[in-house]
């Protein structure tokens, strides 16, 4: 049996270094297997019998649907307080008798009520069950928006439903795979993306039709990104044929194959660097050591500034070889300058913030002698 899949695997990679088109479904090992796609077979609306007054009385209506291997609804509650343009009447989903909400980001963090469905299906992959709903991200329409919502749901244990999202322009079944070969299930996102925004040599200007793919997988029963050691996502630059990506060539990638461009060339691996988001006055938040966004929730200390991002990066790897691997960078832009704040801590406990302090004064590398840093909290300001 391991010769098989050896001889199987070998096959595939010589089908992918001479592959210059490409479809999703070549850079999977083995496709997921779509066992149902439930219906919708009755609808019903339940009375909210709480105590409340005539002008904010809730009305719930259920959508039941059979045909797949677990019992589910679809809920909306309406209320004379809910807007559809403004406040949108909640919509989720009850699984085996548990409740969940929709979301559109991979934190679970974009809540949306979704006011239909592209597609629903349960499938089956490397032994695990999931039940899958596709919709639009409707908040974004009217801005040429192309971002389809999925939520995935791990019904392998009825009694122990895990739920996942993520959001990509990609809307077919090949989203789901094991990319990595790892044995675990993966996922991918595909979104829009200008060339010169990480590919500093590429040749291709055309800033509508590219798209960038990067891969995540569950750890913990968490979506997490595939990175390399350094934090770096593994990915693929695209050319998109059609809207619909049916197929793509590619442009650059870090990607877990060796890929080739139009002319037939192995396209040579090149790391991808996150972007870091612009201040934004409105919202109190900070960047971890690899660029990801991370709300400010909590107490934190401001150590240092630097005008240059390379200075705040070195500093955060200064403290993580010191064994303080909490740093985050804050982004602050006053007029045309823009400074990068080295921040430590994001911790709900003022006191653990102040003993990890007193452990830092003692080294001078990082809080010179005689130098005082400042504390803070989200509703401060610098």
């Amino acid at each position: 049996m391991r010769k098989v899949y050896l001889i199987f695997f070998c096959s595939l990679i010589s089908f992918w270094v001479q592959a210059q088109d490409y479809t999703f479904k070549t850079l999977l090992q083995e496709s997921i297997t779509i066992t149902s796609r439930p219906n919708v077979t009755d609808i019903k609306e339940i009375a909210d019998k709480r105590n409340v007054s005539p002008y904010e009385k809730h009305d719930t209506t259920y959508a039941f649907y059979t045909g797949g291997s677990i019992a589910f609804s679809v809920f909306t509650i309406h209320g004379e307080e809910y807007s559809s343009l403004l406040n949108p009447e909640p919509v989720g989903v009850i699984i085996n008798g548990k409740r969940f909400g929709f979301f559109c980001s991979t934190e679970q963090s974009l809540i949306i009520n979704p006011s239909g469905f592209l597609d629903i299906y349960e499938f089956k992959y490397l032994s695990r069950k999931y039940l899958c709903f596709l919709s639009l991200r409707e908040d974004c329409l009217t801005k040429g928006c192309r971002y389809k919502c999925y939520n995935f749901y791990d019904i392998t244990d009825p009694q122990n439903i895990i739920a996942y999202s993520f959001s990509s322009i990609y809307s077919g079944s090949e989203s789901f795979g094991d990319f990595n070969f790892d044995g675990k299930i993966d996922f991918i996102r595909v979104v829009p993306r200008a060339p010169e925004s990480f590919l500093e040599d590429e040749e291709d200007k055309n800033l509508k039709s590219n798209a960038l793919v990067t891969a995540f997988t569950i750890v913990n029963n968490e979506a997490k990104d595939l990175e390399k050691e350094l934090g770096n996502p593994y990915y693929i630059y695209i050319t998109p044929k059609n809207e619909e990506i049916t197929s793509f060539t590619v442009l650059g990638n870090d990607w877990f194959m060796p890929m080739r461009n139009v002319k037939g060339e192995v396209i040579p691996n090149k790391l991808f660097y996150p972007s870091y988001t612009p201040f934004d006055p409105k919202n109190q938040f900070l960047h971890n050591t690899d660029g990801h966004r991370v709300d400010m929730k909590a107490w934190v200390i401001h150590l240092t500034d630097y005008d240059e991002i390379d200075g705040a990066q070195d500093f955060c790897l200064m403290l993580r070889e010191k064994g303080y691997k909490e740093a985050f960078i804050k982004i602050d832009q006053y007029d045309r300058k823009i400074w990068f704040r080295v921040f430590y801590g994001n911790y709900w406990s003022k006191d653990k913030l102040m003993t990890v302090l007193q452990e830092m004064r003692k080294d001078t590398e990082i809080i010179p002698k005689g130098e005082i840093k400042k504390i803070i909290n989200p509703n401060a300001k610098l």
